[in-house]
């Protein structure tokens, strides 16, 4: 028998114990494949814990598959491509603002290395692009430093800190209602790519809806790692274009052990999660590319995200837009606290800072 008919034949044994009226539904042929090829540490569509609102199952696609195709033409996705990643576009000169990377080009990117780790770890590729794709929906207009001026609102207002992630959580579960699967919605939550775990472990203690946990699917904790993968090196080819640094100014562990160039990077890294994490119940990288992300990551910190002469000359334009748009939506529309930030993660940095424009020129 040859290698391909062994690797079929549970399936046509599975073919005829469901009848073959059975496997004419696409989907049911996708969940039997995803049950003999996935690694036992995956986490097949047969498995998922289910949906909040329990729902008839699709024809032809898997509930992850579904899940994805809901985020993508849920209505905050289109805004991501006009929100900021690291640098706003509205912060810089006609020549620059097609160069850099925004938030859309981000998720992608973070869903293209997840896909890549798990169809080599043999962990379902559907489900980790569904949280890829989710994973910055609630996330501020101007990047973090958005985020950090929501947060001081939020503390001062609802008593609670503004977190994308949790946002993203009460976009698709309650704003949009996309009624997601548990796995995606958990996911998307403790997607949290700002911390350095060397090991990331499903969470299995059952409190899925905390974010200071690990993801509770293999998946969940590849697009973890697959967010700071993605969006480091990709945010340092955004400052050597505008010329904040220069590719010699990174750390030297960093240039030897990833590489110069985004695709190097990426590729060093990706290639170290796969060879650290084969066959195994947890996802990590070895210890030197680890150290050099780590690097990379504090580099970016101090230079990049913080330093860099382009966020301190907007930074005061950012702080006044969403402190004035916030109380035009609290005082003017009478809205609640949560409804104006709500309405504010709702726009692109343009209409943010057109409708800011129109407030202080008298128009409202």
């Amino acid at each position: 028998m040859s290698d391909i008919a062994k690797i079929y034949r549970p399936f046509t044994t599975l073919v005829g114990r469901y009848g073959r009226e059975t496997m004419r539904v696409p989907r049911v042929k996708v969940e039997l494949m995803e049950t003999i090829l996935l690694s036992r540490h995956a986490c097949p569509s047969v498995v998922s814990q289910g949906r909040l609102e329990t729902e008839a199952p699709d024809r032809f696609r898997t509930c992850f598959a579904r899940d994805r195709d809901r985020i993508v033409y849920s209505d905050h996705y289109p805004l991501l491509a006009g929100k900021t990643q690291v640098f706003s576009p509205e912060s810089l000169s006609l020549e620059f603002t097609q160069i850099v990377h925004n938030r859309h080009f981000h998720v992608e990117k973070v869903a293209q290395v997840a896909r890549s780790i798990c169809r080599a770890l043999r962990l379902n590729e559907d489900l980790a692009e569904a949280i890829a794709l989710g994973h910055d929906l609630g996330h501020s207009i101007f990047g973090h430093e958005g985020e950090k001026i929501l947060d001081e609102l939020s503390q001062k207002y609802l008593g609670i800190p503004f977190k994308h992630n949790r946002q993203s959580l009460r976009v698709v579960r309650d704003l949009e209602k996309l009624n997601l699967s548990v796995e995606v919605m958990n996911g998307i939550l403790c997607h949290d790519g700002e911390r350095k775990d060397p090991v990331l472990r499903p969470n299995e203690n059952g409190n899925y809806f905390d974010d200071g946990e690990f993801p509770m699917t293999l998946e969940g904790c590849v697009v973890r790692l697959a967010d700071r993968i993605a969006y480091l090196p990709m945010d340092v080819q955004d400052a050597v274009r505008l010329s904040i640094i220069e590719v010699n100014d990174l750390p030297q562990m960093v240039r030897e052990s990833l590489g110069t160039t985004p695709a190097q990077m990426i590729d060093a890294m990706v290639r170290s999660v796969i060879a650290h994490s084969a066959g195994r119940n947890y996802i990590t990288m070895g210890e030197q590319e680890l150290a050099a992300m780590n690097a990379l990551m504090n580099f970016n910190y101090q230079f990049v995200y913080v330093g860099s002469r382009v966020k301190q000359e907007f930074m005061a334009t950012m702080t006044d837009c969403v402190r004035t748009l916030f109380d035009y939506c609290l005082i003017k529309n009478k809205l609640s606290a949560q409804a104006a930030i709500d309405r504010i993660v709702g726009l692109t940095d343009r209409q943010a800072l057109a409708l800011w424009n129109d407030l202080n020129n008298g128009r409202f």
